[in-house]
């Protein structure tokens, strides 16, 4: 390759870095599924879009695709769709895919940030206190978990019942 091949495939691959989570997750299952929740849609979107890019995709967006993924996770658990064992495994792939990408505060922000952009783009009323309150509900050993009595939430009614809860804490 010349120089002006290298310029050129430099260009490309700083441009291609520089596209976040919500301009490479193409939303399918919205589409095809609408009934199925946002939760379900997004993490159908994002197995779709993991299986198109592969492991070698951009560190950051790795990151992000894990947050939004376990976001996703902790969002299926609280409607009592998934149980702890299906959380644990998002958890522990959210933990190794930290390990193999960017350990800086302002790295994981970014990444954090990105994911947060695409859940807002499935459902604006998933805010960050909302998020970050179901993930660590969700997370902690002594909750017990939707599905473990067998009721099932919808969407809705997970939005409503956490974010009345978040409210209540400010």
């Amino acid at each position: 390759m010349g120089f002006l091949d290298d310029l050129f495939l430099e260009e490309k691959q700083g441009k291609e870095s520089e596209k976040r989570l919500l301009d490479c997750v193409e939303k399918v299952d919205v589409i095809q599924n609408p009934n199925s929740g946002v939760f379900a849609n997004m993490m159908n979107d994002l197995g779709t879009y993991i299986d198109r890019v592969g492991p070698d995709e951009d560190k950051l967006r790795m990151m992000a695709y894990a947050y939004a993924r376990r976001n996703a996770a902790a969002g299926l658990c609280a409607q009592g769709a998934w149980g702890q064992q299906e959380m644990d495994y998002q958890q522990n792939m959210f933990v190794s895919l930290q390990q193999t990408t960017g350990h800086t505060v302002e790295f994981q922000k970014q990444a954090a940030h990105q994911a947060f952009e695409l859940m807002q783009s499935y459902d604006q009323r998933l805010s960050r206190a909302l998020m970050s309150y179901i993930v660590t509900l969700m997370l902690s050993d002594s909750t017990k978990k939707a599905k473990d009595d067998g009721t099932f939430m919808t969407v809705d009614e997970v939005i409503e019942l956490f974010s009345s809860i978040v409210e209540s804490t400010k």
